[in-house]
């Protein structure tokens, strides 16, 4: 259940990071821009402390994390979506796979 909750919670910052990079790619607003380097550096900072440290900031967009036990299966799931997180910097990348998934 803890994989399951955190897999959600990740891809749902992930979604919400991809828009805000959208947003900003079509308006060059700076202050979309600074919402989404918040944004990415909250949420890539919870991946980067599972992977390198080993545990969880103790709540994570409200929701409480911090009597899960950190193992391999964490640390590797950490690292494809710190990856995957920082590919939404403007412009975003998903939005060529998006593109390649529709034809």
């Amino acid at each position: 259940m803890d994989y399951i909750l955190y897999l959600l919670v990740s891809f749902v910052s992930l979604y919400l990071s991809h828009r805000l990079s959208m947003k900003y790619t079509e308006s060059q607003s700076n202050i979309i821009f600074c919402v989404y380097f918040l944004f990415m550096a909250y949420t890539g900072s919870q991946h980067y402390n599972i992977f390198f440290n080993g545990t969880f900031f103790e709540s994570w967009f409200f929701v409480e994390f911090d009597q899960i036990h950190v193992d391999g299966l964490f640390k590797t799931i950490s690292l494809i979506m710190l990856i995957l997180n920082v590919m939404t910097i403007p412009p975003s990348k998903f939005r060529r796979v998006s593109n390649l998934l529709r034809k």
